[in-house]
């Protein structure tokens, strides 16, 4: 039996015996020169991971339109395989779900404090789509087990971090507009900041939705919601600690944007479930 075959079998039962807590974000991004999206990790900023870590567990998984035409994917940060596409599933019948599978810990994944690690590259060959984002376990209806098709998409990363006997997971997606070469584009922003009291919820809801900004009433002036192809839906410029949106809007996915003298500090997704 090979290394590469015990490593993950060793690291099962090493997980078993340490705190496990989510400390780690994913984030897709349409690349500089717009041709192939990158995937990205990037850990919270109340942990400094050392370099002594083991990566035991992946899986990524894109949802695109129906029949979108991705190309070829390129490895950086460790072995990655598309391993599994499902077309149209009935939960969600205008989408495809794409997962990638972790082979192995190689090229080694690093995790820097606060900074972005390049995981693997998606070829654009096609026209900019509508939407294109990574799931969320919580919310995405063909996330929730049992499915119609029997499988289990979703996203998974578990990193062991020896120097301090603790377990990186994924927690979350961050920057959900980066991925879109549409006006989107323009409510992304790689100096977003960390709100941390900020909370939106129900989320997913019926359109209605409140805002507990905490702390940071005084740091956002504007609140703006966008579609997914970046057409401004709403805004409102009266901030309150509570505040309540009631959107009549289509069943679908959107995107609040928190501003401070028009600059993005944070963008947000919410599902309207309706």
């Amino acid at each position: 039996m090979s290394d590469n075959t015990l490593l993950p079998l060793f690291l099962f039962f090493l997980f078993l015996s340490n705190t496990a807590f989510g400390q780690l974000h994913l984030k897709l991004e349409l690349m500089s020169d717009s041709t192939k999206w990158g995937v990205y990790v990037k850990p919270q900023n109340n942990i400094n991971p050392s370099p002594n870590t083991i990566t035991g567990s992946g899986q990524i998984t894109l949802v695109i339109p129906t029949g979108y035409e991705i190309g070829q994917m390129e490895n950086v940060h460790g072995t990655w395989d598309a391993n599994a596409r499902i077309f149209a599933p009935i939960e969600n019948p205008t989408k495809d779900y794409l997962s990638f599978g972790l082979v192995q810990d190689f090229p080694k994944i690093t995790l820097k404090n606060e900074e972005e690690t390049l995981l693997f590259t998606i070829e654009r060959i096609s026209d900019c789509p509508s939407e294109l984002y990574l799931i969320e376990n919580q919310t995405d209806p063909f996330a929730n087990l049992p499915n119609s098709i029997g499988v289990n998409p979703g996203n998974d990363l578990g990193i062991f971090d020896s120097n301090v006997n603790l377990i990186y997971n994924w927690v979350g997606n961050y920057d959900m507009c980066a991925w879109s070469c549409l006006p989107c584009n323009d409510i992304s922003s790689n100096t977003e900041i960390e709100l941390t009291d900020l909370e939106i919820f129900p989320n997913p809801s019926n359109g209605t939705f409140k805002i507990d900004l905490g702390k940071h009433v005084k740091t956002i002036d504007k609140i703006k919601i966008f579609n997914t192809i970046g057409n401004q839906i709403y805004q409102n410029d009266k901030i309150e600690v509570l505040m309540k949106m009631d959107l009549d809007l289509a069943k679908g996915l959107y995107f609040v944007a928190f501003e401070k003298e028009n600059q993005v500090l944070r963008t947000q997704r919410i599902i309207i479930s309706k």
